[in-house]
């Protein structure tokens, strides 16, 4: 993921905005929520994770349609994630008719309600101290808690590393074991450099905010230590 400002500049850039069609109004709007999404990420070339925390299947492949026009260089990343939604779509599909278990399958990670007390305590404190920032009230608390797009995928990090150690019938932590099984697994899959980059980088956010019932005393809540990595 590269920071800075979607597309590039130049007289080739000119030339390929004014080859482009005229959107229609709806496209238009479209293509404005998704660079106003890329801004608050502070990226210029999204990857998979970017696509992922914009919308649900139909939101991307009409996304994609605006895309093929005016930055046909990100549809390969966007075409990925359309792919393995659609995979999921149709196996919840086969599940129902089949008479399985409805709702979404995860074959990958678990849910949020499954994750350990003390990692919801700090999404949970995480998301309430950003709220708490962006409505302008004071906090006396040097932490800055990561924007609320960042946190989810802070929080899809942490379910596909407790599902790795599920599957290896292992406590959920994360230890430099875990984490390898975790990488293991996103290799194996095909996941590119960049984007376990990115996921590595979440998890080194994550670790950077501990849980703090008072802040002020530098207290933890009973039940809740400070998460870390254990070695």
């Amino acid at each position: 993921m590269t920071t800075g400002h979607i597309g590039s500049t130049g007289p080739a850039a000119a030339a390929n905005t004014a080859a482009a069609p005229a959107l229609a109004p709806a496209d238009a709007r479209r293509l404005a929520r998704w660079q106003a999404h890329l801004d608050a990420r502070g990226v210029s070339v999204p990857d998979e994770g970017d696509f992922r925390a914009f919308g649900a299947l139909s939101t991307l492949e009409r996304l994609r349609r605006v895309l093929r026009h005016t930055a046909p260089e990100h549809c390969g990343p966007l075409g990925l994630v359309i792919s393995e939604l659609k995979r999921l779509k149709n196996a919840r599909a086969g599940s129902k008719a089949k008479g399985g278990q409805r709702g979404p399958t995860r074959t990958r990670s678990i849910a949020k309600a499954d994750l350990r007390a003390d990692w919801r305590a700090t999404l949970d404190e995480m998301a309430a101290h950003r709220a708490r920032l962006d409505a302008g009230r004071i906090c006396f608390d040097d932490r800055r808690p990561p924007a609320l797009s960042q946190q989810r995928d802070i929080e899809y990090v942490l379910r596909s590393v407790s599902q790795a150690c599920l599957d290896h019938d292992l406590s959920p932590e994360l230890s430099k074991a875990s984490v390898k099984l975790w990488l293991a697994r996103e290799e194996a899959s095909g996941r590119r450099p960049s984007g376990i980059a990115l996921q590595l980088r979440k998890i080194a956010e994550f670790l950077a905010y501990p849980y703090e019932a008072n802040t002020a005393t530098n207290q933890t809540a009973a039940g809740h230590p400070p998460v870390r990595v254990n070695d």
